[in-house]
């Protein structure tokens, strides 16, 4: 996975967060999401990920904006959005 964690504390308490409230494969979905997009032509030719995502600290709650890196270069942003409480899990927007 490909992910490069800009706020680690930030992170952290994200996951214990869903963790907590249940809900931390929704969250280990979307990470895995972020980690692997556009990277499946160079995993199966056995080179490096060519897109590795940024992660930071979003200003909605359990939530986390990403710039995708693509050969070092800026792709595309968005973020992970926390949907809240009665619908448990992350969207992804760009």
């Amino acid at each position: 996975m490909a992910l490069k964690i800009e706020n680690v504390e930030y992170f952290e308490s994200v996951k214990a967060w869903a963790k907590a409230n249940r809900c931390a494969a929704e969250l280990q979905a979307t990470l895995d999401y972020l980690g692997g997009y556009g990277n499946r032509d160079s995993r199966e030719k056995g080179e490096p990920d060519a897109v590795v995502c940024h992660l930071h600290k979003d200003f909605a709650p359990q939530s986390f904006a990403f710039v995708w890196m693509k050969n070092g270069k800026f792709w595309m942003n968005g973020g992970a959005i926390f949907y809240g409480a009665s619908d448990p899990r992350w969207g992804v927007h760009t």
